[in-house]
């Protein structure tokens, strides 16, 4: 089963130093502490010169609904009971340094398959993970919200021809959740190569940005953008 945990840092964090408390203190605390974990990965946010954002059309500009997240941590385990009690064993040190954080059991659609594109002499990691968390139109049904987004990745595919990967994950449950973590629906997991992927490769002119924007006004409310940098296993 796979999970996903946002975690934000303190407001007045330095945003380095939390990444490396992340990566040196709480995932090997997160590793220790697990029951059931069969892998886990983390993603360090990072900054580009271009930043997308995406809102439905009943929103006049892109909502802020979303924290702005500075780690994605993937993790999959047995059983949700794991995973539910390995949280409740490290999430005290999140809450001590006043971090805010949401963690989701998902159900991931791999669309578009990276070791097909990294594969070979010239294949390289992604230089760069676009995280999109979406929440659905105030009153459309799951059943509807899944129709609209299955149907919407012959678009994307065709549309963001910078992909190196394309994954579709479902929020089925939310298992714990932070004050000021506001849960969403759904997250998109875009990879690209290089940063000249995602730049001028994601969205290659404005008609595809309008076709894209028409597109997910049927079904998405609002949604966020976060830039990540390459998976780092921890453990497992």
């Amino acid at each position: 089963m796979k999970f996903a945990t946002f975690i934000a840092a303190e407001d007045s964090a330095e945003i380095g130093a939390f990444h490396q408390w992340l990566l040196q203190t709480y995932s090997a605390s997160f590793v220790e502490a697990a029951d059931g974990l069969v892998s886990a990965v983390v993603r360090l946010s990072v900054e580009t010169p271009t930043v997308v954002r995406t809102s439905g059309a009943a929103a006049k500009a892109p909502e802020a609904a979303h924290l702005p997240y500075h780690a994605l941590l993937e993790s999959w385990f047995a059983t949700t009971e794991d995973f539910r009690k390995t949280a409740r064993k490290v999430e005290p040190m999140l809450r001590q340094r006043g971090a805010r954080f949401v963690s989701y059991r998902v159900t991931p659609w791999l669309e578009k398959d990276p070791r097909q594109a990294e594969a070979g002499p010239e294949g390289t990691r992604p230089a760069l993970t676009l995280i999109t968390p979406v929440k659905w139109l105030p009153g459309l049904a799951k059943s509807e919200a899944r129709r609209h987004w299955d149907e919407h990745v012959g678009t994307a595919l065709r549309v963001h021809v910078g992909l190196s990967k394309y994954e579709r994950n479902w929020a089925e449950e939310i298992m714990s959740w932070s004050d000021g973590a506001e849960p969403v629906d759904a997250y998109a997991d875009f990879s690209f190569r290089t940063i000249e992927d995602y730049t001028d490769r994601f969205f290659p002119d404005d008609g595809d940005r309008l076709e894209i924007s028409q597109d997910i006004a049927n079904f998405i409310a609002s949604g966020s953008a976060l830039l990540l940098g390459d998976a780092r296993p921890i453990g497992g």
